[in-house]
């Protein structure tokens, strides 16, 4: 995600699918709460918070890590631009330069992507040979639907909740909205039901990590903080209290 900052169809080919379809249902931000959750449950509390504090700043770190990779990439492209630059007067070819001058960000960077999806593929034909295949198979089918429908119901939020006065507002409804129903998932554990396609497939769309990471950045202190605290503060009470009764009682 902190390659694809701030980046555009025009330098990232389906730079919005990217962020939005991969990153953000890459990084689930309800099943890292709910794992917290369930320590806290079990009175492991520092070991939660622990949790809570490296999961978050080792995401931001992570994502500062990208930034930073995507700022050297641009200046390296731009310095060896102005070497072309400075070479190309003795050669009397200007108008390329001047085409060449025009891409700060490398064509070749949008590969990164479609590799990390490739090196997924190929643990999912090792995991495949290793197991069941019909069971294994029964289990991914219905992923396909419940992950996309996730991740698109996470898009709409944004489109229709974020706006200039609260631009993070969508991604807060959704990861507070995918942590109720993860804790209500969990707490049910009905037995003979494979609850998977909903709190791995559409709620672990539907939360991220990623973009949450991204909201952080790109707002300045102390409300970028703040935001985070409210988004780990809610979800862990809402979580709490929807979890724990259930699952004592049930």
């Amino acid at each position: 995600m902190g390659v694809l900052l701030h980046q555009s169809h025009d330098t990232v080919p389906y730079c919005q699918a990217w962020q939005v379809g991969f990153c953000g249902s890459l990084t689930t931000f309800s099943s890292w709460n709910m794992q917290m959750v369930t320590m806290l449950e079990q009175g492991d509390i520092a070991m939660a918070i622990v949790g809570y504090i490296l999961g978050t700043f080792g995401a931001y770190g992570s994502f500062v890590l990208g930034t930073a990779l995507l700022t050297h990439v641009r200046v390296s492209d731009v310095s060896n631009d102005e070497n072309d630059d400075d070479n190309s007067t003795h050669r009397n070819s200007s108008d390329t330069n001047a085409s060449r001058k025009q891409h700060t960000f490398p064509r070749g960077i949008w590969l990164i992507p479609p590799t990390l999806l490739a090196c997924g593929l190929l643990l999912f034909s090792l995991t495949f040979t290793t197991t069941n295949s019909s069971t294994f198979i029964s289990t991914l089918a219905p992923l396909i639907w419940a992950a996309p429908a996730g991740a698109l119901t996470r898009y709409v939020l944004s489109i229709k909740y974020n706006t200039a006065e609260t631009p993070m507002r969508g991604t807060l409804i959704a990861n507070w909205t995918a942590c109720i129903l993860l804790a209500v998932v969990t707490g049910l554990e009905i037995e003979g039901i494979d609850m998977s396609p909903w709190a791995t497939g559409f709620l672990g769309s539907l939360s991220t990590v990623s973009t949450w990471i991204k909201e952080i950045h790109c707002h300045d202190p102390p409300s970028n903080w703040l935001y985070a605290a409210i988004s780990l503060g809610g979800a862990m009470l809402w979580s709490l209290v929807i979890y724990v009764p259930m699952h004592r009682l049930l």
